[in-house]
C-alpha cells in the first residue's frame, strides 16, 4: 500500500518567528498487530520524510496522529480485512517510526467507528 499524507506544521521557535514546514507521511506497512492491551488489530507505520523539530515525541509528530488515522483506516481496515481475513479487529492503530538508527516510534491507538478512527484507546 503507498499512500502518503502532506501536513505543513507551524511552530514558534523561541525569540523568533513562526516557522512553516510541510512533513511528507508514507505508509511504510499496514499489518495485524496483537497488543498486550488493546487486542488484536490493524496497525498502519508511517515515517516522515524528516523529522520535524520536538522529534519523535515533539507535538508535530504528536499532534499527526489523529489525522493520520483518519487518512488512512479506512485502506487500511479494508485491506488488511482482504488480504489476511481479519474482519472484526479490536483497534486500528498508528505508529510513527523516526527511520534513524534508534528505531523510536510513536504509537496511538484508536477505537473502531464506521471503518475509521474513534477515540484514542
Amino acid at each position: 500500500m503507498r499512500i502518503s499524507l502532506v501536513i505543513t506544521a507551524l511552530w514558534a521557535l523561541t525569540a523568533g518567528p513562526v516557522t512553516s514546514q510541510e512533513i511528507r507521511f508514507d505508509v511504510k506497512d499496514v499489518g495485524v498487530l496483537n497488543h498486550n492491551i488493546h487486542g488484536e488489530g490493524v496497525v498502519i507505520v508511517v515515517q516522515p520524510d524528516e523529522m520535524p523539530v520536538g522529534g519523535i515525541r515533539g507535538p508535530v509528530i504528536t499532534g499527526a496522529v489523529g489525522g493520520l488515522c483518519n487518512a488512512f483506516a479506512n485502506q487500511a481496515l479494508t485491506y488488511v480485512e482482504e488480504q489476511v481475513g481479519l474482519s472484526d479487529p479490536d483497534f486500528v492503530g498508528v505508529r510513527i517510526v523516526s527511520g534513524g538508527s534508534f528505531g523510536r516510534y510513536h504509537f496511538q491507538a484508536y477505537s473502531i467507528i464506521d471503518g475509521g478512527c474513534g477515540a484514542p484507546l
